[in-house]
């Protein structure tokens, strides 16, 4: 299966889901294939086909994004340098969860979440520890003894306990000793805070001149502009009250990608704003505000911005 077909499964699958996706156009190359909104959930998807292609570059990009928009980063793939990936199975890169087309299309559309993840020496599961600590003394057992049963040191019995992982072997034992689930599932739609380099928005060499000139005013009004590498926009911008997704170009570029833009920032439910040369007559386009590069050489504010952006944002 090839990466386009990975995606456009991928695609499927959530779309079935009920999830709310971006275009399947691109503008650029990016970190990020995909954008998938239902509620509360937000996912940021990389497809890959060989997912040991994920590289640090485009994860910490994706963590940081995931971050900033409240989201989760997830890979979609099949296969790693050791083989094909498990059905049921989360592996994870830089942190990352990612699973297969498969795994995938169980947790969203049959309702089964992964319960194995791989890890350094093999497959692993979580245990319930709280359960299971009340189970052990509920049933009399000392440390000692279930680790005999086990066939363990007690030492690990205790870790069990604190949370650490188990072998899938092992955890089948405690649920068949104690008659009761204990192997806890895996949630790959819950939000994680990762930790990223903070220096990485900053980290880019601005060759093209019409967005350096952009951002460098922005930031002279106090914004935070945060220009990643790979992303489907061109920034992210903060100040005291908003934070916006942010692109600037030419107003014929834009014009050729605004069903890209349009739908990602339907899907992300933020505040948006396009920096354009030679934007005519227009102040906003399927109600995203638009402000002249020329114009905003004009504006001394911040204050004077935001509410630029928000007037036209309801137009």
């Amino acid at each position: 299966m090839r990466k386009e077909a990975i995606e456009s499964s991928t695609r499927e699958i959530l779309s079935r889901a009920g999830f709310y996706l971006n275009s399947g156009h691109k503008m650029r190359r990016s970190a990020i294939d995909i954008i998938a909104r239902k509620d509360r959930t937000l996912l940021l998807v990389k497809v890959l086909e060989n997912i040991d292609g994920l590289d640090k570059k485009d994860a910490e990009t994706m963590k940081l994004l995931a971050n900033l928009l409240s989201g989760t980063a997830l890979v979609v793939g099949k296969h790693y340098c050791g083989g094909q990936m498990e059905r049921g199975v989360v592996y994870s890169r830089f942190k990352i969860p990612i699973i297969s087309v498969e795994t995938l299309y169980d947790y969203f559309i049959e309702g089964v979440p992964p319960y194995v993840f791989s890890a350094p020496g093999g497959l692993y599961v979580k245990i319930d520890a709280q359960k299971l600590r009340n189970l052990r003394e509920l049933a009399g057992y000392s440390l000692g003894a279930l680790a005999d049963e086990l066939g363990v040191s007690r030492k690990a019995v205790q870790l069990y306990e604190e949370s650490m992982n188990a072998t899938i072997e092992i955890a089948l034992s405690l649920e068949e000793i104690f008659n009761t689930e204990l192997i806890k599932p895996i949630d790959i739609t819950k939000p994680e805070t990762y930790e990223v380099n903070p220096e990485l928005a900053e980290d880019m060499l601005l060759t093209d001149e019409l967005k350096k000139k952009v951002f460098t005013h922005l930031k002279k009004l106090g914004c935070h502009v945060m220009h990643l590498r790979n992303c489907p926009f061109d920034a992210i911008t903060r100040n005291r009250e908003y934070l916006f997704l942010t692109w600037v170009d030419r107003f014929e570029r834009i014009e050729r990608n605004l069903e890209v833009i349009d739908s990602i920032v339907k899907v992300t439910g933020k505040k948006s704003v396009i920096f354009v040369k030679y934007k005519k007559s227009k102040t906003s386009v399927r109600g995203i505000p638009l402000i002249d590069t020329d114009d905003l050489q004009h504006i001394d504010e911040d204050d004077e911005m935001l509410r630029i952006i928000l007037e036209r944002d309801e137009e």
